[in-house]
């Protein structure tokens, strides 16, 4: 006789449960495998029982994934169940129907693998298995993949720039450059067989159908029959169809980025879009900088003189070469008339009479005020003074 019990599971997983089953693939959410020593085992789950609410929330017409996000999330459990019957009550017949298995299938028993997850902006990462595998099913119309929702960033940034000095005479404006330059993350997708089982098995037939429809190849536009294929973000491919759009080379367990919808591999990707190095000649893919029309990468953006990296520095660029703030002050060699000192490229000076005063040291010689911020500036016997006499 079938009955209805409640169990439950304190804290949080994993709880030793594998669950087949959910609206995508027409099965009615069930134990397919309990792990001994588990918690799971501990609270008295067995295979079989069929998933009628979890939390107080009925789970009988929903999907596989969105019962795994709610195992995932939960501190704990309280799950409803049926034990002893073939589909659960509030579910007559009539809205079940019995198909056989497609011929296309490929032959029970084989294992279903869960998807991977790869951390950007890295082009190869070794996969992470999920921990809860999707369920086997007796009829497979689709394959369980989950969509990556990765953003992508723009491939070129101008370097931020911020005015340093303060100049007067028509000297030049210095910038302080940082390489802030973002890329598109490098995604990655996986493909799994579909899962497997024998006999026949409950379909809601309607929703199943619905799927059915939306399941349109990207590329050829066909519908997708098979029980194989490939998703990414809102769109799905034949899984012979996921191919780089430059060279054509097949990106099913590949590395690729994607811009513009359009999916390339990381090679193509750079010759279509990314800039080349002023100093070494290769492909700018991580952080750079662009200065007057060239890119640098962060390693190459040096002081043509000393060689001092320059990403985060003050720097002036001279005659198409680029200098650190002390090798362009040598170069220019412009002292301070007052007191003879050198004036450091971002230090601010005043110019009179083809004479340089730090900002600092320009004095009235007469009483002694501060000249470097006033607007206009007399001479007195070939000496700056202020207005006032």
């Amino acid at each position: 006789m079938p009955e209805e019990i409640t169990l439950s599971i304190d804290g949080r997983g994993p709880y030793g449960l594998r669950i087949k089953g959910g609206l995508e693939f027409g099965q009615f959410l069930t134990v397919e495998k309990v792990i001994p020593g588990s918690k799971g085992q501990s609270a008295g789950f067995c295979v079989g029982d069929v998933l009628l609410a979890i939390n107080d929330v009925d789970v009988r017409r929903e999907y596989h994934d969105t019962v795994k996000e709610m195992f995932t999330e939960a501190k704990s459990l309280k799950i409803k169940l049926q034990r002893g019957s073939s589909f659960p009550p509030g579910l007559g017949s009539s809205q079940i129907e019995n198909l056989k298995i497609s011929s296309s299938l490929p032959p029970s028993g084989s294992p279903s693998i869960g998807s991977y997850k790869v951390s950007p902006p890295a082009v190869q990462a070794a996969p992470k298995a999920d921990h809860y595998q999707a369920p086997p099913a007796a009829i497979q119309t689709q394959q369980t993949t989950h969509s990556y929702q990765l953003s992508t960033a723009a491939i070129s940034n101008e370097p931020k720039a911020e005015t340093i000095a303060k100049t007067h005479s028509g000297s030049s404006t210095y910038q302080k450059c940082s390489a802030d330059a973002t890329v598109p993350l490098i995604n990655t997708l996986s493909h799994s067989e579909a899962p497997q089982s024998a006999g026949y098995t409950p379909l809601f037939s309607d929703d199943a159908k619905k799927l059915e429809s939306q399941r349109i190849c990207h590329k050829c536009k066909d519908a997708i029959t098979s029980s194989e294929y490939l998703r990414y973000m809102d769109k799905v491919w034949h899984s012979n169809h996921f191919l780089c759009e430059e060279c054509k080379v097949d990106l099913s367990s590949a590395a690729f980025h994607e811009k513009n919808d359009r999916i390339m591999c990381v090679p193509c990707f750079k010759k279509a879009n990314a800039p080349k190095c002023d100093v070494c000649h290769d492909y700018c893919i991580n952080q750079f900088v662009t200065v007057a029309g060239k890119n640098y990468h962060g390693a190459c953006f040096k002081c043509c003189k000393c060689s001092m990296a320059l990403t985060g520095e003050k720097f002036q660029l001279k005659e198409n070469f680029i200098y650190c703030v002390r090798c362009i002050s040598d170069i220019l060699n412009i002292r301070c008339s007052t007191c003879s000192k050198l004036i450091d490229a971002d230090q601010s000076y005043v110019t009179v009479e083809n004479q340089s005063h730090h900002s600092s040291c320009l004095k009235c010689h007469l009483c002694l005020a501060y000249l470097g911020e006033m607007k206009s500036i007399m001479l007195r016997d070939n000496k700056p003074c202020c207005p006032n006499h």
